[in-house]
């Protein structure tokens, strides 16, 4: 479970092109209201949803890139303002990789690889398989560290590589115009590597009273998500998502990736 910071953003912006929001939360099991509750919690399985009904609707396989580029720290909530007020890049690496699931609800888990002195370089791995909206949430994900990362220090990065794991989709051209680097598909892993910026260079806005506040939330903000993401509040959410009938065991573990065995445990553990 995550809060659906992006996609309050993907809705706005989806609304501003003149969709309604009805068409784009459809089968989603939340509504605009739900949704725009700072309370809210949303799984994968609805932002793939939603993710899917942006590319249907606007038949633009692309989007992802706008989005990303569109995307400013602000848009991304507490986890923006402590990004923003990180004292060093890997300072604000280590917090992006560490809080944007739950904090801005990226479905990616990340990992940082240090090359030595010359390179380092961001992997990325899909919680769950994303399908047909890969393309559109690694797009949206490179675009926003390219271009972040050049708001909190003195200039944009140099990237010296991006790597991707699926095929090149239609408009494969427009990568290595925006991210300015070559670009592998059907690579072995999906990695942006980075040339410039050392992980240790001071960054500009290292307010630090500010960032001790916004570390707080953060950490406060995380550690509420988990004490109600149990396997109980997991299968309320995938009961609120069926219509006209209760699904059984075998149809709610699917729902949740994990085998009929593995429900029964969890739910005996928590009583």
């Amino acid at each position: 479970m995550f809060r659906p910071v992006k996609l309050r953003q993907h809705l706005a912006w989806m609304v501003a092109k003149g969709y309604s929001p009805s068409d784009v939360l459809a089968d989603s099991g939340t509504t605009e209201e739900q949704l725009l509750n700072p309370s809210c919690l949303i799984d994968l399985r609805q932002y793939k949803t939603i993710v899917g009904n942006i590319l249907n609707l606007t038949g633009d396989h692309g989007i992802g890139l706008e989005f990303g580029e569109m995307t400013e720290l602000r848009d991304c909530g507490m986890l923006g303002h402590l990004v923003m007020s990180a004292q060093t890049t890997r300072q604000a690496t280590r917090y992006w990789i560490d809080y944007s699931h739950e904090l801005l609800g990226e479905p990616f888990s990340i990992k940082l690889v240090e090359n030595g002195t010359e390179d380092w370089a961001l992997e990325f791995s899909e919680l769950i398989p994303l399908g047909r909206i890969l393309n559109f949430c690694v797009e949206e994900q490179f675009m926003m560290i390219y271009k972040l990362s050049g708001r909190i220090s003195s200039a944009p990065p140099k990237l010296k590589r991006v790597e991707l794991s699926y095929s090149a989709p239609p408009h494969g051209d427009l990568y290595e115009k925006y991210f300015k680097a070559p670009v592998k598909f059907n690579a072995a892993k999906t990695r942006i590597t980075i040339l410039t910026h050392r992980l240790d260079l001071p960054l500009l806005d290292n307010d630090q009273e500010f960032h001790e506040i916004c570390q707080r939330q953060c950490e406060l903000m995380f550690r509420k998500i988990h004490q109600v993401d149990s396997m109980a509040s997991k299968i309320k959410h995938v009961l609120m998502r069926f219509k006209g009938g209760v699904p059984g065991m075998e149809e709610v573990a699917r729902e949740l990736n994990v085998s009929a065995r593995t429900l029964r445990r969890h739910l005996i553990e928590e009583g």
